[in-house]
């Protein structure tokens, strides 16, 4: 895979691969609300801590049950926040070109990149966790945070004779590593639990969004019995969806960064 040369603005060692939280406003919120986010544990017999594990089943009942009940306050507290491209992935449909000659094609392609967690949130509760993701992610590294973005545009390439063309992408994705507290508001004594999670979504630090890579492979004798039997008037085979692409081998071309 050959990677076009990046632009000046987002020359290589720009980006960081990890970025450290300043967790000084989530840590005060904890404070107030009678923890110590450091030692983990209560600021007086008055307050009891407990250790969540959010992966089981249990634990992601009791953690999406609480971003439904407003007497529970969520915070996530960030450890580190790490970088890395994702998977490239198949963002086109599949053009062939029947024709004797090299053929111009206009490729159109799109890509919606969602946020994932190392842990269960329903789509009823979807909406109140992100805004806890967005607070925390402003507070400790003055940053946003994009849960779903979708990119989309054309992109033209020239396909040679018998061969198939598509478009892959990777996404720029960026990891919050970090504690999820559950914190029962103040009552006769407080109860607060806390455990690790990863949230996982689209890069928002500036660095480009992603790496978009034109791919081709010539056709096998049987595709192109196939496909090119009945030539359309352009002389171009038919399109095929982009479902059967990861049964493909391809040899990349080149890659474009956005």
């Amino acid at each position: 895979m050959t990677q076009a040369p990046a632009r000046p603005d987002t020359a290589p060692g720009d980006w960081p691969d990890t970025r450290q939280p300043d967790n000084t406003k989530i840590d005060a919120q904890i404070r107030e609300l009678g923890y110590d986010p450091v030692n983990k544990k209560g600021m007086d017999g008055m307050h009891f801590l407990f250790a969540a594990d959010y992966t089981t089943t249990d634990g992601a009942q009791f953690l999406n049950d609480a971003l439904k009940d407003k007497s529970y306050k969520v915070i996530v507290r960030s450890q580190v926040l790490t970088f890395a491209p994702g998977p490239f992935q198949a963002v086109s449909d599949l053009y062939t070109n029947c024709t004797e000659d090299t053929a111009p094609m206009e490729l159109q392609w799109s890509q919606t990149v969602s946020s994932t967690m190392s842990f269960e949130v329903t789509a009823g509760v979807e909406a109140t966790f992100f805004e806890v993701v967005k607070a925390s992610m402003s507070m400790s590294f003055g940053m946003s945070w994009t849960t779903s973005e979708t990119f989309s545009s054309t992109y033209g390439m020239q396909v040679r004779s018998k061969h198939l063309g598509w478009m892959e992408r990777s996404a720029n994705r960026q990891t919050i590593t970090g504690e999820i507290w559950v914190i029962k508001e103040p009552d006769f004594f407080t109860i607060a639990w806390y455990g690790n999670g990863q949230i996982t979504g689209q890069a928002t630090d500036g660095r480009p969004k992603g790496t978009l890579v034109p791919k081709t492979r010539p056709m096998t004798q049987g595709e192109i019995s196939k496909f090119c039997t009945t030539r359309q008037d352009d002389g171009a085979g038919p399109v095929l969806p982009s479902f059967a692409l990861p049964y493909l081998s391809a040899v990349s071309l080149d890659a474009q960064e956005e």
